[in-house]
């Protein structure tokens, strides 16, 4: 049987390092927050953790990572809402449009009043009917 002291110590330090990597994401420090979150990570793993993990790659563009992170938030805890706004913003900055409306939508599915996701999903749809538009416009000029 498992020490829980040990436990305790182990799960006090992965809450001081998600503390520090808030601190650092309130300074937009996210290089800074990414090495406290990994470093919390480390020493358990949480939804909250992956999540602001997640935030931070994508605030430094770095799409593919977020996306990951929220990935992990989320197979800890499916009812979590954050990684999948967090995971649908990265997309969409990848123009995977059908994939981030998908996200939103199982956001709105947790939250179906939540204002900010409706609208994102308005804008979401609204980008991929222009991408779809200029494709199409591409092709009848043999572009």
């Amino acid at each position: 049987m498992p020490d829980i002291e040990i436990i305790e110590d182990f799960d006090e330090s992965a809450l001081k390092e998600r503390e520090k990597g808030n601190a650092f994401v309130k300074d937009k420090q996210y290089e800074k927050a990414i090495i406290a979150y990994t470093q919390s990570l480390e020493d358990c793993e949480t939804k909250e953790a992956f999540s602001n993990r997640s935030l931070c790659y994508y605030k430094l563009g770095k799409f593919d990572e977020a996306i990951k992170d929220a990935s992990e938030a989320l197979r800890i805890d499916p009812s979590y809402i954050k990684p999948y706004i967090r995971r649908a913003d990265s997309y969409v900055k990848l123009k995977q449009y059908i994939q981030a409306l998908q996200d939103y939508s199982d956001a709105l599915l947790l939250k179906p009043k939540n204002k900010t996701v409706m609208e994102k999903i308005i804008a979401t749809r609204y980008e991929r009917n222009k991408e779809l538009s200029k494709k199409s416009d591409d092709s009848k000029q043999g572009v």
